[in-house]
């Protein structure tokens, strides 16, 4: 149960880091991209798409694994918010 619980929590984590890269990565491009519109949809459908995904099948359905990504998910974004002020 706990070893559960990690992974999820580390899974959670990577996949929330990766989604939260990829968003600062496409508002870094859009003041040069040729049609940003387009790429902002696209990179919206591509990181959500991903990030669902990997939830789904890291956690396999179990609630509590579910649970301790999406907080691995919002450490990600408090870990990458903190960096990108210090930057």
């Amino acid at each position: 149960m706990v070893a559960t619980l990690i992974v999820g929590f580390v899974s959670g984590a990577v996949l929330g880091g990766l989604h939260f890269a990829g968003l600062w990565y496409t508002v870094a491009r859009l003041g040069e991209a040729r049609h940003p519109l387009a790429l902002l949809i696209i990179s919206t459908a591509l990181r959500i798409t991903v990030l669902c995904l990997g939830l789904y099948l890291v956690t396999a359905g179990h609630a509590a694994g579910l649970l301790t990504a999406l907080v691995g998910v919002l450490a990600a974004r408090l870990a990458l918010t903190r960096y990108s002020w210090s930057v």
